[in-house]
């Protein structure tokens, strides 16, 4: 799967990487691995369907209310399932 949604790289260093998603309807970010503990900053209310080698599982995101993980060794492709707006960001 090749991501469709729309990827602006802000910081890539040696200690951090900060880049902002833009989904439409439909949109995912492809196949990708977290090389780095992160944090996701949702700027809008939905849910996420992420995919992995184990299956699917969704998450709830609120509107300013970061979220946390530590670097995955797997690979995880995410799509916004529902939102209140037809566009949403994420770093």
């Amino acid at each position: 799967m090749t991501g469709s949604a729309k990827a602006t790289v802000f910081i890539d260093n040696e200690r951090v990487i900060v880049t902002e998603y833009r989904f439409a309807p439909g949109e995912n970010t492809g196949w990708h691995r977290h090389g780095h503990d992160y944090v996701v900053v949702p700027l809008m209310d939905g849910k996420v369907k992420l995919l992995t080698k184990d299956g699917e599982t969704f998450a709830e995101m609120k509107r300013a209310r970061p979220i946390s993980a530590k670097r995955a060794s797997n690979m995880t492709s995410s799509t916004p399932m529902k939102a209140n707006t037809p566009l949403s960001r994420s770093s």
